[in-house]
């Protein structure tokens, strides 16, 4: 408990100014979420482009597609003044997912590269291992 504790001391400071999983679905321990973060302020870091993991129970009416867009919009997300970035969007109740991207990362990721990245995580996805999916759709 104490190291988890002394990790969470000296990992918040750094990830503080930007969450990047937003587990309203919680799906996901604290612990979890911060391994995330971790990965992804590397990502951020190494490639100059922001990653969001959102999961959320429902979405309404709209379609994963333009929800995805509008939280990327909404949440003020990407790097730089293109924006550069992704989110990717797990609704639970509609067991639907998404990538939406922005900036540069449009052209890094094609259709056809999403819906790879997407075969990756797929499988995790079905059987409830969240974490797992998310880790590796990061790697």
């Amino acid at each position: 408990m104490i190291a988890l504790l002394l990790l969470c001391v000296l990992v918040m400071p750094a990830v503080a100014d930007t969450i990047n999983v937003l587990d309203h679905a919680a799906l996901l321990s604290m612990g979890e979420e911060l391994k995330l973060q971790a990965k992804i302020q590397t990502i951020v870091d190494t490639y100059a482009m922001d990653v969001v993991i959102l999961t959320e129970l429902g979405i309404g009416y709209k379609s994963p597609g333009l929800y995805a867009a509008d939280a990327f919009d909404e949440m003020g997300c990407g790097v730089g003044a293109n924006r550069d970035g992704m989110l990717f969007l797990l609704d639970l109740n509609g067991r639907n997912y998404f990538t939406a991207t922005h900036g540069k990362a449009i052209h890094i990721f094609s259709d056809y590269g999403l819906d790879r990245l997407h075969d990756q995580v797929v499988s995790y996805l079905s059987d409830g291992e969240y974490y797992k999916a998310f880790d590796r759709y990061l790697q």
